[in-house]
């Protein structure tokens, strides 16, 4: 599988983890996810190369095929984030073949709200900052030079909606209202979507602008953080809470609703710690 296509990766999709016939059960092995800045040295060199060989077994394709074709169905639904935890959690799933000590880690934004550019997560130490001025190309960090190959030929891009900054994303308290009056899926969904998901999106530019957004390893961590913030309002008495609109024609969504492109039910993904939701969160 060194040099494979999208093409051959969907021949051998079975190595994409399928979850529910296998059942649910409680883990007896649970990856935590840790803030990006508070991994060790030797957890960041886990991660480096694990996300290299992603890339090179043409991963990053698969996934980014994957979002791209599913799009529609997963913004601006109630699948939006249960979908999300079962794709990140796939991805994670396959690099923890590669080796098993890795774990998707996730980026408290809330941090760097005011001016996001000016992270560290954004130097050349971690994940590598804004694209070159000439084309967009990102030239530092962990994916420095990557051309990716899905939809087409292109170098991973980034570019910053302030120029050289990024525009101020939201801050902790708007979330933590957003937590304390919602108390649907149908409310809360569209109160995170729409203002901390895509602020990020937007706000980094490039293929983060895309419908395959997936090719910038920040897609992971920041979806991390979305799931992050899901488990925290289902902890307020939320658990199992699903409503609210499917896509166009579809019907609203419920629990016993099947993701898209897994084919799962939504309950499957509802509880952290049981079936293929083997992981859990790192206090900030």
């Amino acid at each position: 599988m060194r040099q494979a296509t999208l093409f051959s990766i969907i021949s051998i999709s079975a190595l994409s983890i399928s979850a529910w016939a296998a059942g649910v059960a409680q883990c007896t092995s649970i990856a935590e996810r840790k803030e990006i800045l508070d991994l060790s040295p030797e957890e960041w060199i886990v991660l480096q190369s694990t996300v290299a060989l992603l890339r090179r077994d043409g991963w990053f394709q698969w996934y980014s095929y994957i979002h791209d074709t599913s799009f529609n169905s997963i913004h601006g639904t109630s699948h939006f984030f249960p979908f999300h935890r079962r794709f990140i959690r796939d991805f994670e799933m396959i690099g923890q073949r590669y080796n098993p000590r890795f774990a998707v880690p996730y980026w408290n934004e809330f941090k760097d709200y005011r001016n996001p550019a000016l992270s560290p997560i954004l130097s050349t130490s971690y994940f590598g900052g804004n694209g070159r001025a000439t084309d967009g190309c990102v030239s530092d960090g962990l994916q420095a030079g990557w051309t990716m190959t899905y939809p087409n030929s292109h170098c991973l891009a980034r570019t910053f909606n302030g120029g050289a900054q990024i525009q101020a994303w939201y801050t902790s308290e708007y979330t933590s209202s957003v937590m304390q009056r919602d108390t649907t899926m149908a409310k809360f969904r569209p109160d995170i979507e729409y203002t901390v998901h895509g602020a990020a999106h937007i706000g980094l530019g490039g293929d983060m602008s895309t419908r395959t957004s997936t090719n910038d390893m920040v897609f992971m961590v920041h979806h991390a953080f979305i799931d992050h913030i899901w488990a925290s309002w289902q902890s307020q008495g939320y658990q199992m809470t699903m409503d609210g609109p499917g896509a166009p024609g579809e019907p609203d969504v419920t629990l016993a609703s099947l993701l898209p492109y897994y084919q799962e039910p939504v309950e499957s993904v509802m509880t952290l710690g049981w079936g293929l939701m083997c992981y859990g969160y790192a206090a900030p």
